[in-house]
């Protein structure tokens, strides 16, 4: 009585931890339009890695301490796709996008007014958040104003120590 018991839950746990890990990796296929306005697109592989998390956490943080007006009125939109989905490869193949990235794009009537496509210096300046946090506010106040931002120096970059533990934030 004891192992059939033990036969049953062992098979309903395992048909639960399927449909939880079925609707896990449904949750970014939606296709997202690319609206009017300011938005701020965080791209990422279907598997994600700490460092794409953490420059996804980066942004926000950036974000609502920067913009959080702007977002609550909806003049700036975040979307976090996965450049992997079929879903989403027309935006993806839009700018290029083949690795994670954060692209920033201001639009007008369905017209590009300024783009920016901040893959090197996201890969440059990961591990330095407040870097990276004072390179995308001055990237999104220049594509606010329809204008892309120009870097006169190359940003310096971070040599990690192997030891150094970054995701523990």
């Amino acid at each position: 009585m004891i192992k059939r018991l033990a036969r049953w839950l062992l098979l309903g746990l395992i048909v639960v931890t399927l449909i939880v890990q079925t609707g896990k990796s449904f949750r970014h296929v939606v296709a997202t339009e690319i609206q009017d306005g300011v938005n701020v697109i965080v791209f990422h592989a279907k598997v994600r890695c700490p460092t794409c998390s953490a420059v996804e956490r980066y942004v926000r943080k950036t974000l609502e301490l920067h913009f959080h007006d702007e977002m609550k009125i909806g003049q700036i939109r975040l979307a976090v796709l996965d450049y992997e989905s079929p879903a989403n490869r027309s935006i993806a193949d839009r700018f290029g996008v083949g690795t994670a990235t954060v692209i920033l794009l201001n639009q007008q009537a369905g017209r590009e007014i300024a783009t920016k496509n901040l893959v090197t210096e996201c890969w440059k300046l990961f591990g330095n958040e407040t870097a990276f946090c004072d390179m995308l506010k001055t990237n999104l106040e220049a594509v606010i104003q329809g204008k892309t931002a120009e870097t006169t120096e190359q940003p310096e970059e971070i040599i990690l120590d192997p030891d150094e533990n970054l995701f523990d934030n």
